[in-house]
């Protein structure tokens, strides 16, 4: 035991008792967090906590969450932009960032529609979330109310909330998917029975009013 205790202390000699704490603190977070994504597949269940959870840790008044849904980003979730960007939609083309970066230092794709609207309601920084090399989306976040910069402590808890969400943003758009098609087969069910319906009352009948009826 003395052994061990004096591994740890040299092992984090220089680190303060204060900022072993913090690193504690930040840990527990992600994993209450994680819990919290897990409890639900409903996407905006996890798309809530994940925009909402890091706006009121680092003070941020304003972000939003863009997926890709087919050949389009759409905004699926916001706080704190106006109305009228509710479900605005931007097309599918282009790099999108494969880490956590400052728009304004984006260099490669910042004329693409999602950034040049980032820059229009003051978002400014971006994490993206990346499955299998492929990015799902990206979550946007304002200037913190104490105008200070992120630091990169701040810009990891991000990175880690978006690595731990990811998988639940894509289960959850998995779901939705399979409702989507289930919702499609059911109508397609529904419209082969009234066929099938129209199609005895037809054979019913030889009368041409009630042929024209049906």
């Amino acid at each position: 035991m003395t052994q061990f205790i004096d591994y740890l202390s040299e092992k984090y000699q220089s680190t303060s008792v204060d900022e072993i704490n913090r690193r504690l603190l930040e840990l527990t977070s992600l994993f209450e967090i994680s819990q919290i994504l897990n409890e639900s597949l409903e996407l905006e269940h996890v798309l809530s906590n994940v925009l909402l959870i890091p706006m009121g840790r680092l003070m941020i008044p304003r972000g939003a969450i863009i997926l890709k849904k087919n050949s389009e980003y759409k905004i699926e979730m916001s706080k704190g932009i106006s109305s009228e960007h509710q479900d605005k939609a931007f097309p599918a083309t282009g790099e999108m960032p494969r880490k956590s970066c400052l728009i304004d230092e984006y260099g490669e794709n910042s004329d693409h529609p999602i950034f040049q609207f980032a820059k229009s309601v003051k978002l400014e920084m971006c994490i993206p979330f990346i499955s299998q090399n492929r990015c799902l989306g990206l979550a946007l976040f304002g200037p913190k109310l104490t105008q200070t910069p992120f630091s990169e402590e701040e810009i990891n808890f991000l990175n880690s909330l978006a690595s731990m969400a990811t998988s639940s943003i894509k289960n959850a758009l998995q779901l939705e998917e399979i409702r989507d098609v289930n919702k499609r087969l059911d109508e397609r069910i529904q419209e082969l029975r009234t066929l099938f319906d129209i199609a005895q009352g037809l054979s019913a009948t030889l009368e041409n009013s009630k042929i024209l009826k049906l």
